[in-house]
């Protein structure tokens, strides 16, 4: 009988330290992604996560974007920006605040790193660092948007590009232009309002 106990009790702990292991290695996969404290120290974004407003001109959309002024009306509210883009099916692109909290968004960001690490992607989402290096660019192809993401503020930023479908008759290629065009904007109100 202390035969069985000695061997049970045995293969649990082996069973418990090849999880802690797993569990380790994975933990520094997932953190060698997370930017480094020393490089967001010092830098806010409180102007634009915490209280955005659409403050952009339609020069820097042409430039960003790389889109001619006279291929868009630009629309901005207090809270949200809206392009309505000529072709791309008459594409209508937005991006604002969005509401979440620091410890969601750090869930999401360690979720989703965790999934990067193994190659798995759950309806096609996938995550990456911001040019800068301080924040996330969390992907949902399937909902035609970009979510701006920082472990430092609740709020986060909402891209918008649309989905294709029937009614717009927008190509692949244009559904990646798109995305891309969304992801240089995040980009690039990250650099804007960067303090």
């Amino acid at each position: 009988m202390d035969c069985y106990v000695s061997i049970l009790i045995l293969t649990i702990a082996c069973s418990n330290s090849d999880t802690q292991e797993a569990k380790t290695e994975t933990a520094t996969t997932v953190s060698e992604e997370i930017p480094k404290e020393k490089n967001s120290k010092n830098i806010s974004y409180g102007n634009l996560f915490d209280n955005y407003k659409c403050d952009i001109s339609s020069s820097e959309v042409s430039k960003v974007m790389q889109i001619n002024e006279s291929d868009f009306t630009l629309v901005n509210d207090e809270k949200r920006c809206k392009i309505q883009l000529k072709g791309y099916g008459n594409a209508s692109l937005t991006w604002g605040s969005t509401p979440g909290s620091k410890k969601s968004n750090k869930k999401i960001i360690s979720d989703q790193l965790e999934y990067k690490a193994k190659n798995l992607s759950i309806a096609k989402m996938t995550i990456e660092l911001s040019e800068d290096k301080n924040c996330y660019l969390w992907y949902q192809p399937m909902h035609g948007r970009i979510i701006l993401l920082s472990e430092n503020y609740d709020q986060a930023i909402s891209l918008s590009y649309g989905t294709k479908n029937a009614s717009n008759k927008r190509t692949d290629e244009q559904q990646a232009d798109l995305k891309q065009k969304m992801a240089d904007m995040a980009n690039y109100l990250l650099e804007k309002h960067r303090q």
